[in-house]
């Protein structure tokens, strides 16, 4: 029959009890994600999901949301419907699995099923686990934390060493003559694309990435050198804050010079009133040099511009500056395992001479 008192703040010695303020939306939501443990939940957990019909309809707090790449969201979104859709299906009785055994299942027989490289089962994985980490921005269920399993861990650990092992299958890379002839095809049938082409050039830079900067974000001096400051883009979220890149224009400083001329302050560099309408500028780009190549596509450009860095014999400090890559050993691999770099033959054949003279 005693009524129940609120809870209160423990107070030090002296000063009077406080009662707690109530929880906000967004602190209610970070206290429900705690840690569960992956092999005390079963695979129904995802069978019965209830998913939102898109991103913009997602229960999440914006601020947590906005903390998420809107691509990725929409990964993590066609991930979940992917894995609620066909896990019955693909793995037989897999309501019943612990919930890291029945994804661990359903991965290896998708990847056999759908024919998946070692190197898109490793990215796939990684996706999955995201989106089910992250369950409480896209529906009302508790998080799934699979790198908390190690049945999970060591597959994906399985995964990512069968893709170095294997052929890596990247874009073919552009070449220097091959980006020079089509900046000239579009410098006046689209001056903002020829433009576009030759800032990521200079800038090894990722398309998608470029095609976000402002005009204040480049700054080009008469002779050419170039200071280009990216703040928005995959490169600025794996590095973890905005960055600069040094370089120089050559025979197409005068190309933008003219073209940042016409931008007003502020405004972006190219455009686009949704990310859909970003990503057309990069097809068209693309578009462009599969004229020269039916075989290129948007990544041969940075793919191009850096084994065309290392093939100069420039430095692996330089070569990472341009690459932003987090470890020597992820920008090897881009450059073919050393395959392009002058600076390692150049001292490595005067060796192998001695050896073998």
């Amino acid at each position: 029959g005693s009524k129940v008192r609120p809870m209160v703040a423990p107070a030090p010695m002296g000063r009077p009890m406080v009662q707690a303020p109530p929880m906000t939306t967004t602190w209610r939501f970070f206290a429900a994600a705690r840690s569960t443990r992956p092999a005390a939940q079963k695979g129904r957990v995802i069978t019965q999901l209830t998913l939102p019909a898109s991103c913009a309809t997602a229960p999440g707090p914006s601020l947590a949301m906005d903390g998420l790449a809107i691509a990725t969201r929409r990964r993590h979104l066609a991930m979940l419907r992917s894995i609620k859709d066909t896990l019955a299906e693909t793995v037989p009785g897999a309501a019943e699995l612990p919930i890291d055994v029945a994804c661990v299942e359903w991965v290896t027989r998708r990847r056999i099923a759908r024919k998946w490289s070692w190197s898109t089962t490793s990215t796939n994985m990684g996706c999955l686990a995201g989106a089910l980490a992250s369950l409480l921005l896209y529906c009302s269920e508790q998080p799934v934390l699979l790198t908390h399993s190690p049945t999970w861990r060591d597959a994906g650990i399985a995964a990512q060493r069968r893709a170095r092992e294997a052929d890596i299958s990247q874009a073919l890379p552009a070449t220097k003559e091959q980006v020079q002839q089509a900046v000239t095809a579009t410098q006046r049938s689209d001056p903002s694309l020829a433009v576009l082409i030759a800032l990521s050039w200079a800038t090894a830079a990722r398309i998608g990435c470029a095609l976000q900067l402002k005009a204040q974000d480049v700054e080009l001096a008469p002779n050419g050198n170039l200071v280009v400051t990216f703040r928005r883009g995959k490169s600025v979220r794996l590095r973890r804050q905005p960055y600069s890149i040094h370089s120089h224009l050559g025979q197409w400083t005068s190309l933008v010079q003219q073209y940042l001329a016409l931008r007003p302050p502020g405004s972006y560099l190219w455009p686009a009133s949704s990310p859909r309408d970003r990503l057309r500028k990069g097809q068209d780009l693309r578009d462009a040099l599969r004229t020269l190549d039916p075989r290129l596509g948007q990544r041969s450009m940075r793919r191009g511009a850096l084994q065309s860095a290392a093939a100069l014999g420039t430095d692996e400090a330089t070569l990472l500056h341009f690459s932003g890559h987090a470890t020597p050993q992820m920008l090897r691999r881009y450059l073919g395992w050393g395959r392009q770099s002058r600076a390692v033959t150049a001292t490595a054949h005067p060796v192998g001479l001695a050896l073998c003279a």
